[in-house]
């Protein structure tokens, strides 16, 4: 086996892979090679993988044997010369048991282009040739892919949120790609500290981490995101451009109704008379989790509507207490009252001082009888 256009020859002393050959007799693992006995008959070529790809290797074998007899060749000599556009690849080749092999790592300039695999195989005063060409593949881009990820907020210092950023597949170049994030709900500087710059992925690495840093402060608040975007990769495509960062608001978290929830009106309500005319009435129920700090003792809920003098619900539960159900019976929201609804949370120390509210919109679906006409109709 050696570089370039090789030659392997089956008479002479000397040893060519592994067959000992004399000038006397010549036999390639105890089998005489008779004068005259034809033209070697090179077979069509088996390439692995069946097509070359440009930066990656790729071998060609072929199957040699003796015309007339169709008994595998077992002794020649070899001759071969790939190339791309005139251009000779550095490769190694073997002639072992009727079989001419070749093997190279096609050139990565090579994508597109034709690949030209000569071959020669000379016994007995006979040369045959052999000529075979594929089409060089580009290799595959690998892509890039940014995960969602969250953090808790903390009460003091700072803690890490880290994005994890993933390759489909090694590459054997340096993959670069770069990302900056955009304020959403969280705002930097207050809530994270902004951060762009560029990620490098060395050969054969297949997994980055972007750690960006989130402000800790003892605010009651709901979670919190921003936004972070990769942009102008280097030797890989991006199948996930964006990826949203939470910050976990870890003092309040509020469960239910969702944020711009609609209550439905004029549904049955337990221990509720029925009214025909004025609607069964509504029923919200009201579900929080609290990660209380040290003295934290209880939780106040206020549910009320911007501008109104009277709360509809204004209490206080103790830390092991999570929701609270409010019913209206026979009673409902006019059309003209639907939104400007919130519900807000507070945390309450040991002495009865009360943090910042943290809230969370809702409102409520218009109320309507059985024939569609407005609740409160006159009766029919």
């Amino acid at each position: 086996m050696r570089f370039l256009r090789g030659v392997v020859t089956a008479v002479g002393a000397l040893l060519v892979i592994g067959v000992a050959v004399t000038a006397a007799a010549p036999v390639a693992n105890g089998t005489a090679l008779s004068a005259g006995a034809g033209a070697p008959v090179i077979g069509r070529p088996v390439a692995v993988p069946a097509r070359p790809v440009a930066g990656e290797q790729f071998s060609v074998a072929f199957s040699v044997r003796r015309a007339g007899t169709g008994a595998p060749l077992r002794a020649g000599t070899m001759v071969c010369s790939p190339s791309i556009a005139g251009h000779v690849i550095r490769h190694t080749e073997s002639f072992r048991q009727g079989t001419a092999r070749l093997a190279f790592l096609v050139p990565e300039s090579g994508a597109g282009k034709l690949l030209t695999l000569k071959l020669s195989i000379t016994a007995a005063g006979h040369t045959t040739r052999k000529v075979a060409t594929f089409l060089v593949q580009p290799a595959p881009v690998p892509s890039l892919a940014i995960a969602n990820a969250s953090a808790d907020e903390g009460d003091t210092g700072t803690t890490s949120l880290s994005f994890p950023v993933a390759l489909s597949a090694a590459s054997k170049r340096p993959v670069s790609v770069g990302f900056a994030t955009t304020d959403g709900g969280a705002v930097a500087p207050s809530d994270y500290a902004a951060a762009s710059g560029t990620l490098t992925f060395e050969p054969g690495q297949t997994s980055q981490i972007i750690s960006i840093t989130v402000v800790a402060d003892v605010l009651v608040e709901r979670d919190e995101t921003f936004a972070i975007t990769l942009s102008n990769p280097v030797h890989a495509t991006i199948s996930s451009v964006t990826a949203t960062g939470t910050i976990v608001g870890d003092e309040i978290q509020f469960v239910s109704p969702a944020e711009g929830a609609a209550i439905p009106q004029n549904v049955a309500t337990t221990a509720c008379y029925a009214n025909p005319t004025y609607g069964s009435g509504f029923v919200i129920t009201f579900e929080w989790n609290v990660r209380a700090r040290g003295g934290i003792q209880a939780v106040d809920l206020r549910v009320q509507r911007r501008g109104a003098a009277i709360p509809l619900v204004d209490a206080r539960f103790y830390l092991d207490t999570t929701s609270y159900t409010y019913r209206s019976c026979g009673g409902f929201v006019a059309d003209f009252n639907l939104t400007g609804w919130y519900w807000a949370l507070r945390l309450v120390d040991d002495q009865g001082n009360g943090s910042a509210w943290a809230e969370s919109s809702f409102g409520f679906a218009p109320c309507r009888l059985g024939d569609g006409t407005p609740c409160n109709a006159p009766a029919r």
